[in-house]
């Protein structure tokens, strides 16, 4: 074989095998993406609350649930119009009192949730904040329209919010969260 051929042929085995090499990187790479999070890390509290805010306008199913309400409250899929496919939308049957995971007729043994008993971990809503602020100022005489960080936090955890939840939001964020919410409620 011709040195030229020869050379050619080393040329393109390195090229494949450096192609592979870097092929099987990536692909391991892509893998394991989604769990390089550490432990004890948490995601970004502003990318976390526009994700609850997106997920509050958001009805990828078309079945008349919000995706939050879907994931967080009823526990239905929020890409499933009929989340236990017995013929009925997921939220005819949360106006009709009945549970959207248990097929009609059938007895799940499952007490039906509302929006008032929320599953999970509690995520604040706007309107939430506002109204447990506005009871926390009726009963203990405080101004929300000047509170401290701490003063926050002591509201929150009054209502609800486990301290492990509002250790992973830094101050600024509470705080940027808190002056969205006055605004919202002064309008």
């Amino acid at each position: 074989m011709p040195k030229k051929e020869r050379t050619g042929i080393i040329v393109l085995a390195c090229a494949g095998v450096l192609a592979l090499i870097f092929g099987a990187w990536n692909l391991g790479h892509d893998i394991k993406k989604p769990f390089l999070l550490k432990p004890g890390q948490a995601i970004t509290t502003a990318t976390s609350d526009n994700l609850f805010f997106e997920l509050q306008g958001k009805d990828t199913d078309k079945d008349g649930l919000s995706d939050y309400d879907e994931l967080y409250i009823y526990e239905t899929s929020p890409y499933l119009e009929d989340s236990d496919s017995d013929g009925k939308l997921d939220s005819e049957e949360v106006s009709g009192g009945s549970d959207p995971n248990c097929p009609e007729g059938k007895e799940c043994g499952v007490q039906v949730k509302t929006a008032s008993e929320p599953v999970g971990f509690d995520v604040p809503t706007a309107a939430d904040i506002s109204q447990n602020s506005a009871d926390q100022s009726d009963t203990a005489g405080i101004d929300i329209n000047n509170l401290t960080v701490d003063a926050i936090k002591q509201i929150l955890e009054a209502s609800g919010i486990g301290k492990d939840v509002l250790d992973q939001i830094d101050d600024a964020t509470l705080m940027d969260i808190y002056y969205k919410t006055l605004e919202e409620t002064q309008n």
